[in-house]
């Protein structure tokens, strides 16, 4: 009866061992991925993970705030000069189809670009958020304790 006491005692030992070990492997793999995901927040993690799109973002932004910027120091213009400088002849009408054709070829392209880069974003959102659950279930898995046999 003794050695049994022994060893159910022995097995309870091994077990809280093996708790505290896999609770310190938890603790260090939390702060891991913790320091990693404070890494990646910061401006300078998220501009070299996408560099096109902060780059494509700060375009647009600069643009906006130009465009403002100009509306709020142009000075108020009359709308009958409007009306007189829609009715004016344009500068070249030769050039007007070239310029037209240039804006619809840079329009197409700035279109295909974000949507790649729309696309490309939402696949590594999908494989990170894989990889996530793939981690998270190993964690789940490592976290059950085998069970105990008396």
């Amino acid at each position: 009866m003794r050695s049994d006491s022994e060893s159910i005692e022995a097995y309870r030992q091994a077990l809280e061992r093996t708790i505290a070990v896999r609770k310190a492997r938890l603790k260090s793999r939390k702060q891991f991925l913790k320091s990693e995901l404070n890494a990646r927040l910061t401006p300078k993690g998220i501009v070299s993970r996408f560099p096109m799109t902060t780059l494509t973002v700060a375009v647009g932004i600069g643009w906006l705030t130009g465009r403002v910027v100009r509306a709020l120091l142009a000075p108020e213009v009359p709308h009958s000069i409007k009306k007189e400088a829609q009715l004016a002849p344009s500068r070249s009408r030769a050039s007007s189809p070239l310029i037209q054709m240039l804006k619809e070829i840079a329009f197409q392209t700035l279109t295909n670009f974000a949507l790649n880069k729309t696309r490309e974003f939402l696949v590594s959102r999908l494989e990170n958020s894989r990889t996530m659950t793939r981690v998270h279930n190993n964690m789940t898995n490592i976290s059950k304790p085998a069970r105990a046999k008396p």
